[in-house]
Formats: structure tokens, sequence, C-alpha cells
């Protein structure tokens, strides 16, 4: 079964799909430098520190486009300080990270 895409869209309007495969995963760690199970850790903090979030989005994103640079999704979430969209940006990334790793166990749906 495909891993589930979560549709965000960004400064340029263009919607797009965060996706954690397991190359983004890897390349996740590569560009943060700490194994994925510390990733919860940088998203759930108090204060969420801005290179790990343009990180993730990156890697989320690089199924789509490969040829997409760190830099250009730096510009292209860099109004996210404004209102609550840091929030929706971590809670669409939440979401993405959620269905790389499958259901949590003990929360089967009924059906």
């Amino acid at each position: 079964m495909p891993i589930k895409s979560v549709p965000i869209t960004l400064a340029d309007g263009k919607l797009r799909h965060l996706r954690y495969d397991f190359n983004a995963l890897c390349d996740l760690e590569d560009n943060l430098g700490i194994p994925i199970s510390e990733l919860g850790k940088k998203l759930t903090a108090k204060t969420v520190a801005l290179k790990p979030i343009r990180a993730i989005v990156h890697a989320g994103l690089i199924h789509e486009d490969e040829e997409l640079t760190i830099k250009e999704v730096g510009n292209l979430i860099g109004d996210i300080m404004q209102g609550d969209k840091l929030a929706e940006l971590v809670k669409s990334i939440m979401e993405a990270m959620e269905a790389s790793f499958g259901q949590p166990a003990g929360d089967k749906k009924n059906g």
C-alpha cells in the first residue's frame, strides 16, 4: 500500500504533497544529523527551530520534484512566521510522518 501524502500549499500557491518514504527519511537523517527516532522531540519542543522545519519539509517534497533545493523550500515556507501558519505546517508534517510509519499500535480503527 502506498504511503499517504498530505496536501499543503506554500508561498507559491502550488498544491504540493508531503510524503515521507524510506528515501525521504534517510535524507532527513543526513540533513539533520539525528536519527528519525529523535525527530518527534524537534517537532514537539516548546521552541521550534526553523532549520529542522525546512529540512523536514524538503525531505517530504522531493518525491514530487527531485531538483527542489533546501534553499528553495526555505523561500516557499518563508511566510510561516505569520499567524498560525507554522502550527498548521507542523500539524501537516506530523500527519504525513504518522502516515509513513503506519497506524500506532493499539489505535486500531473499527471497520
